[in-house]
């Protein structure tokens, strides 16, 4: 509805009148332009250590998850094992994609487990996954 009003409104601006088939037009070439421009833009994978300093768990790693969020993830998904270096995507404040379906947190309980390593950050293009 907000990306009607907007076109709506830019079309009252020139004087003109929007049939609803052409609002449908317009919203529509809007939502494709929005996701083509998503779809190239440049990804960054950065490489980050699987830091178990603060939290001090007992266990081999960290488990990677399904999804972004902590319990999709089942015993026998595979894991980063403390210490190692991963390579990925940084989604948000809390979460880094290494794999399509493949992501790991950047805390546990509050506890950083993910810490930038040395290396820096590199561009690649969309479709490669990153490796670790």
């Amino acid at each position: 509805e907000e990306k009607f009003e907007n076109v709506k409104a830019l079309r009252s601006e020139l004087g003109q009148q929007l049939t609803e088939a052409e609002l449908r037009r317009a919203n529509l070439a809007v939502e494709l332009k929005q996701k083509v421009d998503s779809a190239f833009k440049p990804l960054c994978v950065v490489n980050f250590k699987v830091d178990n300093t603060v939290l001090q768990d007992n266990t081999m790693g960290l488990g990677f998850r399904r999804t972004m969020q902590l319990d999709h993830m089942k015993a026998n998904d595979p894991i980063a094992p403390w210490d190692s270096i991963v390579s990925g995507q940084r989604v948000n404040d809390d979460w880094v994609q290494v794999a399509r379906e493949k992501f790991l947190p950047m805390r546990i309980r509050g506890c950083p487990v993910l810490v930038g390593a040395d290396g820096g950050s590199r561009p690649v293009s969309r479709g490669k996954t990153p490796r670790s």
